[in-house]
């Protein structure tokens, strides 16, 4: 069969049992299909729209995504460059709440937003990273390779450019 997601895929993931295909959109959507059937879980869909709300706190796209399968838990890891988003598909969907004002300003809001999704015991929990995060997966349920780049320390040891012409200016 075809999955028909409707949406430009960018990444796919396969659970460790092979019962399901996690795909990852190019509009920030995480979407669980089943294999037998080729369809989208349905009861997995409120996950899916609370992770690409958590992903809009960190800024680029989606570069990898990670799946692994528990015992009575489905642990999900989204990495863009500046940031990781953790869900556990298994548990409900923890809202982040706080007090909010209607007089509040715009900037203040997304930073008040961004400090509430990334609050341990969130699910879906972001987790903003200083340098960007180059890969990120699952070893095993409780251990993760997570891959950064340091950019001020690389480019210290880039070399000056030999010549250098700038253009239209």
């Amino acid at each position: 069969g075809a999955l028909e997601v409707g949406a430009v895929v960018s990444f796919l993931c396969f659970e460790n049992q092979r019962q399901h295909v996690l795909v990852g959109t190019a509009n920030q959507q995480v979407l669980f299909y089943d294999l037998k059937t080729c369809a989208l879980c349905r009861d997995l869909v409120g996950h899916s729209q609370q992770v690409a709300k958590r992903l809009n706190f960190i800024s680029g796209a989606i570069q990898h995504l990670s799946c692994i399968k528990g015992k009575s838990d489905t642990f999900v890891m989204v990495n863009t460059v500046r940031g990781l988003c953790f869900a556990n598909f298994k548990k409900p969907i923890k809202f982040a709440k706080g007090k909010e004002s209607q007089h509040s300003a715009r900037k203040r809001s997304r930073s008040h937003g961004l400090q509430l999704a990334a609050r341990q015991g969130q699910n879906p929990r972001i987790l903003p990273l200083e340098d960007p995060c180059l890969f990120a997966c699952f070893l095993s349920e409780h251990s993760a390779l997570i891959v950064e780049c340091p950019w001020l320390k690389a480019l210290k040891d880039v070399p000056k450019p030999i010549h250098r012409k700038r253009y239209g200016m």
